[in-house]
């Protein structure tokens, strides 16, 4: 026998040795995967428990992990569907790691824990982005491009089983904006912090950002029993205020104020705001800590925060300015505001009325992202006049990525000018370069 024919077999005797060795698991769906929301027959059971309610529910798994890029770990399956206007989603986790599960209020640390999520992009790529998340007790929070403190009514509970965990969620899809479509971008995720692994749905080595939803798979047929309304409906937020007190403190006051919107498309609005009373005054007092460095608040004003993602975006760079900080705004009598998207262009614009001062600006980004590259060019404005001071700020931020070789660039520039710029050439800036990144860095 010669060494050739010795040889092959031995190389195939240890290529299925090697493939015996692997871990066995489920191959992961690949972006663009699609599953129809099958409607149920009555709500299922919200209790944390997947019981017989569900069985007429979709059902998909997470197999992949995408902090490690190989199959997950531990098995996590989903059940989905939908029933009078709400898209219903249960997670059974397991898990033999310690389950980690503080927090017991609503927000932001709820990503502290371990935790389970939904994101959605009812217009693809484009539009807005919702995600909502919960931890093994059922602790809610999340997150939208639609409005930076993004607060809708929705429902989540979870209980510990002997195996893990399972969290129920019940999400209306009234306070997702669908520009009028029923065919969403989706992912879903789950979080362990013992393991730091993010096991997901859809998966593809090239994906370099867990929240890209190019690298999502399809929910099709939402809304079919309920279908939702294009068009959002309007939404008034008045107030009062009342005083009584005597002269010396200032004497008997009251004062009325709204907060306004009022849907122009499926995915565009006018924004008003008349005689707000609204403050930063509860983030205040949880930064009164002596610092080195300027504070930076958080803005709650609904006239504000409605609009809040559509102003400084960029594509890369290493010390963005911050063209727009509008914590600084003052309280003003007056405000109106366009906001929304149309494919993909993203767009707000607004003006702040005061006393004796107003503040207004513009932005426009337009976007290009699915699996083989994404680019960007986002355009803002950003103007203040008080008396005997003018301030005007204009930014260009742009860059450029191939998905699949994860070569690219970008070039920002900017220039400020006004009363006292007294130097226009010492006040522009100017900022490109090349990139590359990796799935992982």
């Amino acid at each position: 026998m010669s060494h050739k024919r010795a040889f092959a077999p031995l190389c195939v005797a240890l290529f299925m040795l090697f493939e015996l060795s692997l871990p066995i698991a489920a191959w992961p769906a690949t972006p663009g995967t699609a599953i129809d929301v099958p409607v149920l027959p009555a709500p299922p059971s919200m209790r944390g428990v997947v019981d017989t309610s569900w069985r007429r529910a979709a059902t998909l798994t997470l197999d992949a992990d995408f902090t490690y890029r190989r199959p997950a770990s531990e098995p996590t399956t989903v059940y989905v569907g939908q029933e009078n206007g709400y898209l219903d989603v249960a997670f059974v986790a397991s898990q033999s790691e310690t389950i980690t599960q503080a927090q017991v209020t609503n927000g932001s640390s709820v990503v502290n824990d371990d935790y389970v999520e939904v994101a959605l992009n009812p217009q693809g790529t484009h539009g807005f982005a919702y995600a909502f998340y919960a931890n093994p007790r059922g602790t809610r929070y999340q997150t939208s491009t639609e409005n930076t403190a993004y607060t809708p009514e929705w429902s989540a509970v979870g209980v510990t089983t002997p195996k893990g965990y399972s969290v129920t969620m019940r999400i209306p899809l009234r306070v997702v904006r669908n520009g009028g479509s029923s065919t969403w971008r989706a992912q879903f995720i789950r979080y362990t912090i013992a393991t730091n692994g993010l096991a997901v749905w859809t998966y593809a080595p090239d994906a370099s950002s867990i929240t890209d939803a190019s690298f999502y798979g399809v929910l099709g047929n939402v809304g079919a029993q309920s279908p939702v309304k294009a068009r959002p409906q309007p939404r008034a937020q008045p107030y009062l205020l009342g005083e009584l007190t005597p002269k010396v403190d200032g004497g008997n006051t009251s004062r009325v104020g709204l907060d306004a919107s009022l849907p122009i498309t499926p995915t565009a609005s006018f924004v008003t705001s008349l005689h707000p009373d609204y403050s930063n005054v509860e983030i205040d007092q949880q930064t009164i800590a002596p610092t080195a460095f300027a504070r930076q608040y958080q803005e709650v004003r609904p006239f504000f925060t409605q609009m809040g993602s559509f102003f400084d975006n960029t594509f890369s760079c290493s010390d963005c300015p911050e063209a727009l900080y509008t914590p600084a705004i003052p309280v003003f009598s007056q405000g109106y505001a366009v906001e929304g998207t149309q494919g993909p262009v993203n767009f707000a614009a607004y003006d702040a009325i005061g006393d004796a001062r107003s503040d207004d600006a513009q932005a426009a980004t337009y976007s290009v992202d699915n699996t083989n590259e994404m680019w960007e060019v986002a355009l803002q404005r950003v103007g203040v006049n008080l008396p005997g001071i003018e301030d005007d700020t204009t930014t260009v931020n742009t860059g450029y990525a191939n998905q699949q070789s994860h070569f690219g660039g970008y070039f920002n520039l900017g220039m400020d000018r006004g009363t006292l710029v007294t130097d226009p050439q010492e006040a522009n800036y100017f900022e490109g370069g090349p990139l590359y990144y990796t799935a992982t860095t």
